[in-house]
Order: structure tokens, then sequence, then C-alpha cells
């Protein structure tokens, strides 16, 4: 009998709380329209450059609107495991990430896509080394040749040749206990930033050559971050409302409490200076005006979102019936809205 299945370890814990949503993230709002003709499975992750919006998920699912979402077509993808995020360089150039360290690149805004890399296709080149088959967690480029990709046991891949050749750099990190990297994300020319669990976060002013571990008041997973450009302000949340804000680069960070105990997975932007995060059990934060306070808004149904992005129409919304539009008209007169600061 395993002692670790008796008495589970926070890190398992975290691990089970992540495989709970990938596989059942409940319906979507009752108030939401779902997008026609797109599979009804887990959709964990959305992008946009211009009109072009690309999204993915479980199965290897991939989605594609050129029109800004208001028709979507299902474009072959050459892998059937999970896809966890997807980054857009331009409207021509995109990489997706997932289970078993699968990257997947497209050079034609998301028509024809490649696999550019997998944990099990590294072990049979290099049988002597063990990189480990966890997911891939989320990808960025800064520009068509340089990106990055993170994801469980620390793994952290960098390329410097637009994904030909992908190389393991964690050693970079100084992360001994492999904590699972989250997110990664640009700060600003330069910087880098990544989200982890075990509430710590990693800094890189220089293109991800080296790193400066950043450690939070809780211990909880932080599953994103978010870069406020106008205003240089880094956010980091997570597990059970986590709320974090830097104005000073990631050198120091103020929590922001939110009284939540609903897990907190993207943000994105909105109008003006409008940050939204959305996460579990119907969560909607909306942050506005200077000290960033952040307003609840709360669906009925209390279902979860794992991503979405703002479109000129309203919202777009990822979880487990696929994509999802929350039109503007309607975005927010059929939410709950409540101050935040107290507890649920």
């Amino acid at each position: 009998m395993s002692i670790g299945l008796i008495c589970p370890s926070r890190r398992v814990i975290r691990w089970l709380h992540f495989l709970v949503l990938c596989a059942w993230c409940g319906p979507l709002w009752s108030d939401t329209r779902m997008t026609e003709h797109v599979p009804r499975g887990v959709i964990l992750d959305i992008a946009a450059q211009g009109e072009t919006v690309i999204a993915v998920g479980e199965r290897g699912h991939i989605l594609v609107s050129n029109d800004g979402g208001d028709h979507w077509a299902v474009m072959p993808s050459p892998v059937e495991q999970t896809l966890t995020a997807v980054y857009m360089l331009d409207q021509q150039h995109a990489w997706a990430v997932g289970h078993d360290g699968i990257i997947l690149a497209s050079h034609d805004g998301g028509e024809h896509w490649e696999l550019q890399y997998s944990h099990r296709q590294y072990a049979k080149q290099n049988p002597d080394e063990a990189p480990g088959f966890g997911p891939l967690m989320s990808v960025f480029f800064f520009n068509t040749e340089d990106g990055i990709a993170v994801g469980a046991y620390g793994r952290m891949l960098l390329t410097h040749d637009g994904g030909t050749h992908w190389f393991d750099a964690a050693e970079r990190l100084n992360n001994i206990d492999e904590y699972r990297l989250n997110a990664v994300i640009s700060a600003g020319p330069g910087r880098l930033v990544i989200a982890a669990e075990a509430g710590l976060a990693f800094i890189s002013q220089d293109h991800g050559e080296s790193w400066v571990q950043s450690e939070m008041s809780s211990d909880g997973s932080l599953f994103g971050a978010w870069h406020d450009a106008g205003r240089d302000r880094l956010f980091l949340f997570g597990l059970q409302g986590l709320l974090y804000r830097s104005d000073d680069q990631g050198n120091s960070w103020h929590r922001i409490d939110t009284g939540l105990t609903s897990t907190l997975y993207k943000a994105f932007s909105g109008k003006e200076t409008d940050v939204y995060i959305v996460g579990s059990d119907g969560v909607f934060l909306k942050m506005r005006g200077p000290d960033d306070v952040p307003s609840l808004f709360r669906y009925g149904d209390r279902r979860t979102t794992t991503s979405g992005l703002m479109t000129k129409d309203g919202f777009l919304l990822t979880g487990q019936v696929g994509v999802t539009t929350l039109p503007s008209e309607t975005r927010f007169g059929v939410l709950t809205e409540r101050g935040t600061g107290g507890r649920e």
C-alpha cells in the first residue's frame, strides 16, 4: 500500500486539482452562446491576433476563426493528446503545447500544424536521459526564432531557431524541487515571468538567460500571470483566490484580498485599463482604477472558465463545452456583482 495514497503531499493535491479541471470543468454559462460547429470537448486556452483566433484543448483539438470568433473551423491536428496552451506571435505564427511535452507550430495562421517536440520523441533520441512525461503548460515567443515553453517537473525548454530544436534549460531556475511551472509571460523588453506552484515565481530580465526566484506570502499554487504594460504592473494569481501585484518589476509583491476560495486561472485585458481574471465557481473578476480594486461578477450556475479574451462584440471564453461567446450587450447585466475583501 502506498503511503502517498493515504497522506497525499501538497504537490499531489495540486496535481489532482489540475486533472479535475481538465477532465470535468462542467458546462459553461447558461446565458452564453455556444459557437456553431465546434466540438463540445474541453477547450483550455485561446489566443488572438487581429481577426485570427486560435483555441486548443482535449484530444488535440485545434479551432480557428478568421473573423474574430463568429465562425470556427476544426483544423487537422498531428496529435491526440490534450493541448493546454496556445500563443500567437502574429497572424501567421502560432505555437501550442500540451501533454507528453508536445509542442506544435503553425506558420499560416493555424491552418496547418507540425509537431516540433515531444518528451517521447526526445526519449527515443536520448535513451540515457529521463525527460519526464508531464504536460507543458505554457509557451511564449519573443520573435519568430526565440521561444520558451514550461511545464510539469520544472521543465523549461528554450529554442533559438523557431522551434526546430528545443533544449532543456531548467537548471537556470535553481528549482531543485522541480515545482510545476504553470505559466510564462512577457513583462516588458527582455523580461519574463513564470508562475509556479508552492507560491513561487521566477523572473528574468535577460530573455531567460538568468533567473531570480520570488516567494509569495502564501505557498498556494500560482496558475497565471499578467503584465499591465500601461502601468508596468505585474499580477500573479492562482489557488483559492490568491492575487498579488508588483509595482517594481517583481522585486516585491503586495497581496490583494479577493475574499475568494475559488481558483483563478487566466487574465486578459479589456477596454482602457480594465483587467479580467476568470476561474472556477463562475468567478469573473474585473479590476479597474489606480488601486486595482477587484469587483467580483459571478454567474448563477458557478461554472468554470479556463481562459478568455475580449473582442469587439464581447468575450470569447473557453471551458467544458468548447468556446462560448458572451455578447457585450449582456456582458455584466446577467451577472451578480459584489465587492471583494470579505470571505465567500
